[in-house]
């Protein structure tokens, strides 16, 4: 049984199918079809880029972005343009409106695309609305393109500046995800007892 509500997907495959995995990885998924025994065997493997990937394409897209929003504000090294761009998340999350998803377009302006805090506005300015400029003809984002911001944000956050304490935030990332996962809040804090 799944106990993981938030996602809504039968077996591992089909998030899969979402986005283009290595073949190792859509083989782990073909041997190890539920969704709690695929994430098991990819932590057991330390596949934790992958499964990052997979986090952020398996939960409904606002559960990813506070997800992402999540992991980032673990952190307390951030300056103060990039403290406002992780806010952006949290406020399109509490309030998904067009003047949110703008706002975050104007935070990837000001922190840019080299570290997390850029790539969860991304997340959000990606999430759905044209991506072209206000006043020229109406673009989409493809389909599961904030996924892939959220997982470069997570990503980024775990290993940046030093890789020095990667294994620990990626293990402290994955226990919100599954707290998420579950229909928790995934509240850092909460996490930490």
């Amino acid at each position: 049984m799944n106990n993981y509500i938030k996602i809504p997907y039968t077996n591992a495959s089909d998030v899969l199918a979402l986005f283009d995995p290595d073949k190792e990885i859509i083989a782990l998924a073909e041997s190890h079809h539920s969704i709690i025994d695929f994430i098991e065997q990819m932590r057991e493997r330390k596949w934790d880029i992958e499964l990052t990937m997979f986090f952020a394409h398996a939960l409904p897209l606002r559960e990813a972005i506070w997800w992402g929003y999540q992991c980032l504000s673990s952190r307390d090294d951030w300056d103060h343009d990039e403290h406002h761009a992780i806010l952006s998340a949290k406020l399109w999350v509490e309030n998904p409106d067009e003047h949110h998803r703008r706002h975050a377009e104007l935070m990837i302006k000001k922190v840019g695309l080299e570290a997390a805090p850029g790539w969860i506005a991304q997340a959000v300015f990606w999430s759905g609305g044209s991506i072209t400029p206000k006043g020229e003809p109406s673009t989409e984002p493809p389909l599961y393109l904030y996924a892939k911001a959220i997982a470069g944000a997570v990503n980024l956050c775990a290993i940046l500046p030093e890789g020095e304490h990667k294994e620990e935030r990626f293990s402290y990332y994955y226990k919100m995800a599954l707290n998420i996962a579950r229909g928790g809040n995934g509240i850092a804090e909460a996490l930490k007892a």
